[in-house]
């Protein structure tokens, strides 16, 4: 990657992370994550039926899933699509931006907005320090199956509506997780959903004990990024495809 690619993918990252303090859809949800996963955290993580490993626990995984979802997503998903309806990508297509560099800016800006939201949820929940830069560093990493699929959505994406639509499987996938503390059954098969492997991580960190062996959480974690990122890499394809046909129309 070029001097000039990275330079053009460092200013839309600026340019997204502006717009999504501006942009009041965005900066809503992103806050309604990280509320969202500092009351379930403080409220049903002193559960009498939750241990306290189980307790720490899952306020942990509700700020690990949570935001992914209400802010890397919506930041991929949801502004893709905005900004396509809007022919922005035409523009900058114009000015000699690559399909590709939107793409990574995308999901650099939603990872991005993903820490920052898991920061502030661990802030209101009054994690020490270390136990914030501990998730953190595990979100890094645990949450690209879920926000390289969203990257693949809002590049399949071509109006809010369709986003709107592929936002549900997503939140899904994301809350699945939190809801593996409900009961035995609904981990039985949550723990190799895509954030699966990192919960189950943040389980052992705990104490909590996990559903199968590190190794098997690590492959099934690598496997998970593999296919989000191929699926994520044919979407960048056919959205680079798509952008030429729209230039060589308006031509």
């Amino acid at each position: 990657m070029g001097t000039s690619a990275l330079r053009n993918i460092r200013a839309l990252v600026a340019r997204d992370l502006l717009d999504a303090v501006r942009n009041p859809t965005t900066l809503m949800s992103c806050a309604a994550g990280a509320l969202v996963a500092a009351f379930f955290g403080r409220v049903v993580a002193g559960a009498p039926r939750l241990s306290a490993a189980e307790g720490d626990a899952f306020a942990l995984v509700a700020a690990l899933c949570i935001a992914p979802a209400f802010a890397g997503c919506v930041v991929e998903l949801y502004v893709m699509a905005e900004e396509r309806e809007r022919g922005a990508y035409v523009t900058l297509a114009e000015a000699g931006v690559a399909p590709g560099e939107i793409a990574i800016s995308k999901w650099a800006s939603g990872t991005i907005a993903t820490l920052v939201t898991q920061a502030v949820s661990c802030l209101l929940l009054g994690l020490p320090p270390e136990t914030t830069a501990a998730l953190l560093a595990l979100s890094a990493a645990g949450a690209q199956p879920l926000l390289l699929a969203g990257l693949a959505s809002g590049l399949y994406a071509r109006e809010q509506m369709a986003s709107s639509l592929l936002a549900v499987p997503l939140t899904v996938v994301a809350v699945a997780p939190v809801l593996s503390f409900v009961s035995g059954t609904v981990r039985s098969f949550t723990w190799f959903w895509p954030l699966g492997p990192a919960a189950e991580a943040v389980r052992a960190a705990c104490g909590a004990g996990t559903a199968a062996p590190a190794p098997v959480l690590a492959a099934l974690a690598v496997a998970w990024t593999a296919a989000a990122a191929a699926l994520a890499a044919r979407g960048c394809r056919r959205f680079a495809r798509e952008l030429a046909a729209e230039r060589d129309r308006l031509a």
